[in-house]
């Protein structure tokens, strides 16, 4: 029969538990640390606590010492397939992603029916740079559960590497379909018809959803800039760099866009201004340097030179 302490005890342990989990959902991860453990100190066999407190280790980035609190929850609780889960996401956090793969099998093992296992084995495939297999994990995801727009996601961003850009593009479709309100959904669809099949004007349309989704981003701008680069609308990009530059002037790499651009309309000495602007910013940044040389020769040579391209913010020459 129970001893009133060690009733008292586990009342005390629950009490911290819960005051824990409400210190978590309010982002206050340390406190939530500190309730967690007090919970294990009332009562260290529940497998429960430990997991927790390995959460909000993951969440203040403290993968090793989660990784110990999960090999505790699993010694007290070895049929739990969620302690495997997080087990594998620690690992996949340190770069461990064979390891992490085994974890991830394990809980597979005991619990086959969750997508969620699936997609986090398809990440570590993906990182160990394994996308064939990686497609299949998430295949599986979606035949369990077709409404989860992270593995449309997941699988779109496996087969950009496999050079597989329709097939990509139609998986991010879907994940946009399930989820138009997530932004890193749009980026990569934008990215897919931008750069890999240079579908301006639809990379645009993505453009204006990202940017209604988030106004004050200035990388929305860059990337609006940079599409009417690619389509050689030179003075819109001008007028969109400008405005990321309004809303956060400390981006060197749009002063760097802007002197590309200028450079390409002939305006020399306007383009070194800004070049110098993003080495300001960045001066150990080679490409910048390498830039503004190139814009600096033609002001001072006068010659009259051809651009040939702009690949990857850096801008390629060739003399008359």
């Amino acid at each position: 029969m129970p001893q009133k302490n060690d009733v008292q005890n586990l009342s005390d342990a629950a009490l911290r538990n819960e005051k824990g989990n409400k210190l978590d959902e309010s982002g206050e991860y340390e406190e939530a640390l500190k309730e967690y453990a007090e919970a294990i100190g009332a009562d260290p066999n529940n497998a429960l606590y430990y997991c927790n407190k390995a959460t909000m280790l993951i969440n203040l980035e403290n993968y090793e010492e989660a990784l110990k609190e999960y090999d505790k929850a699993i010694a007290l609780e070895p049929n739990n397939d969620s302690y495997y889960f997080g087990k594998g996401i620690v690992l996949n956090s340190l770069g461990e992603f064979d390891e992490s793969i085994k974890e991830y099998n394990k809980a597979i093992e005991l619990n086959g029916d969750n997508p969620g296992y699936y997609n986090a084995k398809g990440v570590a495939l993906s990182n160990l740079e394994n996308y064939e297999e990686s497609i299949k994990e998430y295949d599986k995801a979606i035949k369990l559960n077709p409404e989860i727009s992270q593995s449309y996601f997941n699988k779109a961003d496996a087969l950009i590497y496999l050079k597989e850009y329709e097939s990509a593009l139609e998986n991010v479709n879907k994940a946009v379909e399930l989820d138009s309100s997530n932004i890193e959904y749009h980026k990569l669809k934008e990215y897919i018809l931008k750069d890999l099949m240079g579908e301006y004007e639809e990379a645009l349309k993505e453009n204006d959803a990202m940017t209604e989704l988030d106004p004050k981003n200035p990388w929305n701008s860059y990337d609006r800039g940079n599409i009417f680069a690619g389509m050689g609308r030179f003075e819109e990009a001008l007028k969109e760099y400008d405005k990321a530059l309004e809303l956060d002037p400390d981006i060197a790499e749009l002063y760097n866009m802007k002197g590309i651009i200028l450079s390409l309309t002939d305006k020399f000495e306007e383009s070194i201004e800004n070049f110098d602007k993003a080495l300001e910013l960045d001066p150990e940044n080679q490409n910048y340097r390498n830039n503004k040389d190139g814009a600096s020769n033609d002001l001072k040579n006068s010659k009259k030179r051809i651009v040939k391209s702009v690949v990857g913010g850096a801008i390629f020459f060739e003399n008359n």
